[in-house]
């Protein structure tokens, strides 16, 4: 064939037409490529329904029985959808904005919610009101759906302990007749991840949530207007909190229950961070948070109240804002050991001295922070101000003039060092150590017990201690050292209230501490540098300061000196 210059010509022509027809086709709504259609439907403990990403989809589409929703992921909560005991047929179906066609639909997925519940619970009528009780624990798994039509008629009453211990469940839906939570009604439910709280409740009682530790959120409906920490003591897994904003006493922001009237922090979790603009952090706020290690109390706060800290395991860093002006003693009771304490350089009562935090108006020490020593301005220890300090020993300062109770509870600390008998010591400040005291005279309640009406023994403030009396103390830089003691002292007993003969050295003392300095053991020459009474190992491998051998050599009424060595 003979192919010429307009033949050729012709032929491109008519193939330009054909695109160009084929483009005019396809933008007219001529047939689009089909998205894939999903796979691997799967319903999680946590009720989240989620399925394989297609590609190129923008959104999806879930059916279940019939009813359809929207999901722009390849997720979607289903927890308060399915809220019926039955088998559900899921499908999913991906969709595009245009560029491609839907889907088919998925596979269906069976999701059964077994009829466990009418099993293991029992309905009954109390103050004429439905009201049910759990029979059998056992029975009790996954999901729990609890109708608002019971055998009695509508359900309005969950009793004490109801679901405590049921440590099989995942999450439970509660119908909206319930008007309150009575105690512990799901206290130890270990597994459950979900709960819902409808709108008609109005009341929950102390310890309602309590050591849920898988609990992720929780939504508080409008009607709750009075708030205890206890509900959720122990949840440190909870990740989210939000409040109806119908609800006109608390607000939920950065993860804080805030009660609106004053701005205060009611109740925190561990991923909560405390927004600027809160005044207060109330009592119990961060009641036994596990795993959060750090805290920034912003500028506007103003009031730390007592025990809002409390049993914080994990805190070891906590910043201080600048206009924080009253700090419970017990704000921090029993937090992380060795905290870093930072407070801001324009806060005019508190400050950080020898990494403590203290009150500057009046030497109070209100927490010992990642150093080990007690601040020589110290005035006042507070009340569980070294709860549980990995120190061996502490030399009180001769500035400090008060112990409060409990200070050095729990604490490693085995021997302590005193420097006047103007100290007042309270119950349990110490216990289990040795106390060497400059004093010759007992002071009341060191060593003896007392009782309080509806309680146990109250220790008294050397409780299970052996205290070294008539000691002879020298300071470096106002922390007292032990320079000598006696064998034995004479006194008031508070035990006869007489004079008499009050100690022989105890039973096996702990040896002394001296900052910089090693304990070589004692001498009877003043000024000696040889010891003739080296410490002594005891058979559990503690190190004491005379043998039960060496104090029997020892005459009644010796002075024995200490010997130190610079610890080089």
């Amino acid at each position: 064939m003979k192919i010429t210059v307009k033949s050729l010509c012709k032929a491109f022509a008519i193939a330009a037409l054909a695109v160009l027809t084929a483009v005019t086709v396809f933008a007219c709504g001529g047939d689009k490529q089909k998205l894939s259609a999903p796979t691997e439907l799967n319903v999680g403990t946590d009720d989240i329904l989620r399925w394989t990403a297609v590609e190129n989809a923008t959104s999806y589409t879930v059916d279940i029985d019939g009813e359809t929703y929207s999901a722009e992921q390849n997720s979607l909560d289903i927890f308060e959808i399915t809220n019926q005991v039955k088998t559900y047929i899921i499908k999913v179906r991906a969709d595009s904005n245009g560029s491609y066609d839907a889907s088919p639909w998925s596979a269906g997925l069976e999701y059964i919610i077994p009829d466990t519940f009418y099993r293991g619970l029992t309905f009954s009528m109390e103050n004429n009101r439905a009201s049910f009780n759990v029979t059998n624990k056992s029975f009790l798994s996954g999901k729990i759906i609890i109708p608002a039509e019971t055998p009695n008629g509508i359900l309005e009453f969950i009793g004490r302990n109801t679901f405590e211990n049921c440590d099989k469940i995942t999450g439970i839906l509660l119908p909206s007749t319930i008007r309150s939570l009575h105690n512990e009604a799901f206290m130890n439910c270990s597994r459950m991840e979900r709960i819902n709280l409808p709108s008609s409740l109005n009341s929950i009682d102390r310890l309602a949530f309590k050591d849920c530790a898988k609990l992720k959120s929780v939504h508080i409906p409008a009607g709750i207007t009075r708030w205890d920490s206890s509900w959720f003591e122990g949840c440190s897994g909870v990740e989210n909190i939000s409040i109806d904003p119908n609800n006109e006493v608390f607000k939920s922001e950065s993860g804080c229950v805030i009660t609106k009237e004053d701005n205060s922090v009611e109740h925190a979790f561990k991923y909560s961070e405390i927004p600027n603009g809160v005044t207060k952090i109330n009592k119990y706020a961060f009641l036994k948070l596990n795993g959060l290690t750090k805290v920034v109390i912003p500028d506007s706060v103003e009031t730390i109240e007592d025990m809002a800290f409390r049993s914080c395991d994990d805190l070891t860093d906590i910043s201080i804002g600048a206009n924080v002006k009253n700090i419970s003693e017990n704000a921090f009771y029993k937090i992380g050991v060795a905290p870093i304490l930072r407070v801001s350089e324009d806060n005019t009562a508190y400050s950080v001295v020898d990494g403590c935090l203290m009150e500057k108006a009046t030497g109070l020490l209100i927490l010992v922070g990642n150093k080990d020593k007690i601040p020589s301005v110290t005035k006042i220890i507070g009340a569980s101000a070294a709860y549980s300090v990995p120190w061996t020993a502490v030399n009180i300062p001769s500035s400090v003039n008060t112990i409060q109770a409990g200070a050095f509870k729990s604490t490693s600390i085995n021997t302590v060092t005193l420097s006047k008998s103007s100290c007042k010591i309270n119950a349990e400040a110490f216990m289990g150590v040795t106390a060497y005291v400059p004093f010759d005279n007992w002071q009341d309640g060191w060593q003896k017990m007392f009782q309080m009406i509806g309680y146990g023994g109250i220790g008294a403030a050397f409780h299970h201690s052996s205290v070294v009396y008539g000691c002879e103390t020298r300071e470096d830089g106002g922390v007292p050292w032990v320079y000598s003691i006696k064998n034995n002292i004479e006194g008031v007993s508070p035990y006869n209230g007489g004079t008499d003969r009050i100690q022989d050295l105890c039973d096996n003392p702990r040896i002394p501490h001296r900052d910089g300095y090693v304990f070589k053991g004692w001498t009877s020459v003043e000024g000696g540098t040889t010891a003739e009474y080296a410490p002594y190992t005891l058979d559990n491998g503690e190190v004491a300061a005379l043998s039960a051998a060496q104090r029997a050599d020892i005459p009644q009424d010796a002075t024995l000196y200490a010997v130190w060595a610079e610890d080089k």
